[in-house]
């Protein structure tokens, strides 16, 4: 496995705020996965001081990633996405009405007007999520989960449900996306392969899964 980060903010990765930090002390540093695989930023360019790094950082971090990858030889450049969404439908550093939503040429790119804090970041771009990623998964759960959810889906529909006494009540459900999105979560839609959300009961709480459809998975 190779592992890149699908946002970072602008920060050393020892800083409470760095999600590479977060994601070995959760994760990578318990798994064999070799260094030289995990993709963090590079913290030479970093610039507290000025708006500039943003952008270095982000073209660094494209070539280093992606710069070597044939695009006319395969269909996506990522196996799977692993995305969280806020209560206010952002994922990665892609934040509702921001001018990045349609940047088409950049797979990755700088923002230093991020709506939440740090404010400097860099993101992959819904060419990657949309474009070039094979598999995408949602994870996101709590009652602020549950207004995004129910306004993302046009329709649900219960497939199966588990009642074992590990599984929770675990749902398997189907759905369909609405066709106009005002929530960048519900705008990435990956053109080869899946979708698929994750959430609690709090966060399926406001969904009616009383309808028929046609598959986009939600479980």
């Amino acid at each position: 496995w190779h592992v890149i980060l699908a946002d970072e903010r602008l920060v050393s990765s020892t800083d409470p705020d760095s999600n590479l930090g977060s994601l070995k002390t959760c994760l990578l540093d318990q798994i064999p996965i070799p260094e030289n695989q995990i993709f963090g930023i590079d913290e030479n360019f970093l610039s507290p001081d000025s708006d500039e790094d943003a952008n270095k950082i982000a073209e660094e971090y494209q070539e280093r990633v992606f710069g070597n990858v044939d695009l006319s030889s395969r269909k996506y450049l990522l196996d799977c996405v692993l995305l969280g969404f806020g209560p206010d439908g952002h994922t990665a550093s892609l934040f509702p009405n921001h001018p990045l939503l349609n940047e088409n040429d950049l797979l990755v790119a700088g923002i230093i007007d991020s709506p939440k804090p740090p404010p400097k970041r860099i993101t992959l771009t819904m060419k990657v999520l949309n474009e070039l990623s094979k598999n995408v998964i949602f994870v996101g759960a709590g009652g602020s989960k549950a207004p995004i959810l129910q306004n993302i889906f046009d329709r649900v529909q219960l497939i199966s449900e588990d009642s074992s006494d590990n599984s929770n009540n675990a749902k398997k459900c189907v759905a369909i996306m609405k066709k106009s999105q005002k929530y960048p979560c519900g705008m990435i839609r990956p053109q080869s392969g899946s979708l698929v959300y994750l959430t609690d009961a709090d966060g399926a709480a406001d969904l009616d899964l009383t309808q028929n459809c046609l598959p986009c998975s939600l479980l």
